[in-house]
C-alpha cells in the first residue's frame, strides 16, 4: 500500500501577504532553490501483515488491524492467491506436480506451517492443512478456521462449533463440517484432527 501525500495550492501564505501589501513576487530565477530533500514514505512499516484462516469456500484473508476479512475463493487467479499467501507466510517450502491426481494435473504448493494449496490451470482450486511439517516450525500454531478449528483441535472442540457428519472410511475416522473434510486420529471424543481439506483434493481412498 503506497500512501502518497500531495500538496496543492495556488499560492503560499507568504505569497498572499505580499499580494496584500502590493509587493510584486520575486522572479522565479531569484528565488532560492529548496534544499530540503524529498520525504520518503516507508511503506513497509505501515503495510499490515495478512492473517489467513481456513474456510469451506476457500481461504479467508484477515486484516489484523481492523479485523476485516476478505474471502479468497476457489477459482481465484493463481497469482492473486499466491501473492496473498506469500505476504502472509513468505516463500513456499515446496512446489510439486500431481500427475496422477486429475486429467489436468494440479500443482501442490506447501509452507512449513502445514498449509498446502492446489493450483490448476492458473486457478486456486483447493487447500489442505496438517500440523507444521518441519522441526523449525514445530512451535508454530497450525492454520485454523475463524472459529479456531485446525490440525490438533479435538473432536469435542470441532463439534462445539460445527454440526459434523462422521464416517469410517479407508482414511480412518473421516468427517465433514462447514464445507470442509477432515480426519480424526481415532473415533474417540478427544481425538485430534490430523488433517483438513476443502475444494479440489487429491485424496485416495
Amino acid at each position: 500500500m503506497l500512501i502518497a501525500v500531495l500538496a496543492f495550492g495556488a499560492c503560499s501564505h507568504s505569497d498572499k501577504e505580499r499580494a496584500a501589501d502590493g509587493a510584486p513576487d520575486a522572479p522565479a530565477a531569484q528565488r532560492p532553490a529548496s534544499t530540503t530533500p524529498p520525504q520518503r514514505v516507508d511503506t513497509a512499516a505501515t503495510e499490515p501483515v495478512v492473517h489467513v484462516a481456513l474456510d469451506g469456500e476457500g481461504l479467508r484473508l484477515v486484516d489484523p488491524r481492523t479485523g476485516s476479512t476478505r474471502l479468497l475463493e476457489f477459482g481465484s487467479d493463481e497469482k492473486i492467491a499466491l501473492d496473498a499467501l506469500i505476504m502472509a507466510w513468505g516463500v513456499p517450502a515446496e512446489r510439486t506436480g500431481q500427475p496422477d491426481c486429475a486429467a489436468e494435473p494440479p500443482t501442490s504448493i506447501r509452507w512449513t506451517n502445514g498449509l498446502g494449496v492446489l493450483m490448476q490451470e492458473g486457478k486456486f482450486t483447493g487447500w489442505s492443512a496438517s500440523a507444521p511439517r518441519q522441526p523449525e516450525a514445530a512451535t508454530s500454531r497450525a492454520v485454523q478456521t475463524m472459529s479456531g478449528v485446525g490440525a490438533g483441535t479435538s473432536r469435542m472442540e470441532v463439534e462445539s462449533v460445527y454440526a459434523i457428519r462422521v464416517s469410517q472410511t479407508t482414511l480412518g475416522t473421516e468427517f465433514e463440517a462447514g464445507g470442509m473434510h477432515g480426519v480424526f486420529a481415532d473415533s474417540t471424543a478427544g481425538a485430534p484432527v490430523e488433517a483438513l481439506w476443502a475444494g479440489f483434493a487429491c485424496v485416495y481412498r
